[in-house]
């Protein structure tokens, strides 16, 4: 598997957070098998807030993860429910606490909403090259106030709304926002196809195995991040005598994934539908409870859909490391059910 040896070279929070999700499940796990039999002790609710605090702080979209699966494990455990209420207000008073009075008294500044709305943005584009003679003057002038509108139509890439993104105007109010979101429901209403195509060539990335993921080799996972040395407090390098074996590993990571049968291992689509078939089968042995496991892992694909580049596989790791335990979890439950 070329990507663990190139992803563990990583310097940014996604396998960190990786790590996290990985433990952060398998401790959610040993408390779905005590809904409603046995007490959480004290030890394991204080181990779930840490690990849901890591999951949450490492990255922004960690506490869906949390909000996803603890407190549908509260709803179903009536035995625990109390204290998993209290865990789960502990975590979120932790997590406003941290971003919203400690980062912005260090004055680091959040992200802006344009990282919200990669699909409407993505969407008007594509209304806009397809459609444009059918746009009114009020339309533009209102999408004028969110994106640069003259240069959306030559912008728009069917696979990254990051070039439409860029063009988003920082000095947009909420107002000029409404009257934005106003003229793309309007839009949708004449046209609902074109908004359906952009999503799926966002998309579609997530869920074929055969696709062809983005950013995957070894000049990515360092090249990009040499401006640290200019710091002058890092020496962020590889080291030149193991440039053969670097090439090496590269050139298998690029052969890899164009194999038939070992490239859906490695791509990112029958990850997505593993999870898919394992939740289905859950449901088919009445064993739904256990479903609250996968949570964590659906949430992490449902941020990929929204996300801005298609078959990303930064932001596909963490639930693609996390398959062999994923699996390993559905052993056992198959097992303690006697059906292997």
């Amino acid at each position: 598997m070329p990507i663990i040896p190139i992803y563990v070279l990583e310097i940014t929070k996604d396998v960190p957070f990786t790590c996290m999700i990985i433990l952060y499940t398998i401790q959610l796990y040993k408390a779905i098998q005590k809904a409603n039999k046995d007490m959480i002790t004290v030890k394991e609710i204080l181990i779930l807030i840490l690990l849901s605090l890591l999951v949450s702080l490492f990255r922004n979209n960690g506490i869906y993860a949390i909000l996803m699966s603890l407190p549908v494990l509260a709803i179903i455990d009536k035995k625990n429910r109390k204290r998993l209420l209290l865990c789960i207000i502990i975590i979120y008073v932790l997590y406003k606490l941290f971003t919203s009075v400690l980062l912005p008294m260090l004055k680091i500044a959040p992200s802006s909403v344009r990282e919200a709305l990669s699909i409407p943005f993505q969407q008007t584009a594509r209304y806009v090259k397809k459609y444009e003679s059918e746009v009114t003057q009020e339309e533009k002038e209102a999408i004028d106030k969110i994106l640069d509108y003259d240069i959306l139509k030559e912008k728009y890439d069917p696979l990254s709304s990051d070039p439409v993104k860029n063009t988003y105007r920082k000095e947009a109010t909420t107002e000029d926002l409404k009257n934005y979101l106003i003229v793309w429901c309007k839009q949708f209403i004449k046209h609902p196809t074109v908004y359906i195509s952009a999503t799926i060539n966002n998309i579609y990335g997530y869920f074929y195995p055969e696709s062809n993921i983005r950013q995957y080799t070894t000049n990515f996972i360092v090249d990009s991040h040499e401006n640290i040395n200019e710091t002058g407090n890092f020496n962020y390098h590889y080291i030149e005598i193991f440039r053969t074996e670097r090439e090496v590993i590269k050139e298998w990571a690029n052969i890899a994934t164009k194999i038939p049968g070992i490239s859906w291992v490695i791509n990112i689509g029958l990850n997505v539908w593993m999870v898919i078939t394992i939740s289905m089968y859950l449901i088919y042995i009445k064993k739904k409870k256990y479903l609250i496991y996968l949570l964590p892992i659906i949430s992490l694909i449902l941020v990929c859909i929204a996300a801005p580049i298609n078959a990303y596989y930064r932001y596909a790791i963490p639930y693609i490391f996390a398959m062999p335990m994923t699996i390993s979890i559905f052993i056992d439950i198959l097992c303690r059910k006697n059906m292997v």
